[in-house]
């Protein structure tokens, strides 16, 4: 087998590169940016610092790693009491 280093991916899972980031499977191994799925966990933290916190605003440039962060961060908001202003 032959390592392959990622050095940066956007969306790894979702470009089908690997199967999770705590187990890439095969022989990848490497960096990713911040992806999606990170992005309910970061308003949990955020939350978890701030408790008081009830408005959250998320300004992107847009493109697909951006909506995606979006997309997976939006879920979770009501659960924690927050609600999400965003501006692509």
């Amino acid at each position: 087998m032959i390592p392959i280093v990622m050095t940066s991916s956007t969306d790894a899972i979702g470009n089908g590169l690997v199967a999770s980031l705590a187990r890439p499977g095969e022989t990848f191994t490497g960096l990713t940016s911040v992806t999606g799925e990170l992005g309910g966990k970061l308003l949990e933290l955020l939350k978890e610092i701030v408790p008081r916190l009830s408005r959250v605003a998320i300004v992107s440039s847009g493109g697909p790693p951006n909506v995606l962060f979006m997309k997976e961060t939006e879920p979770p908001a009501p659960t924690l009491k927050v609600k999400l202003a965003k501006h692509i």
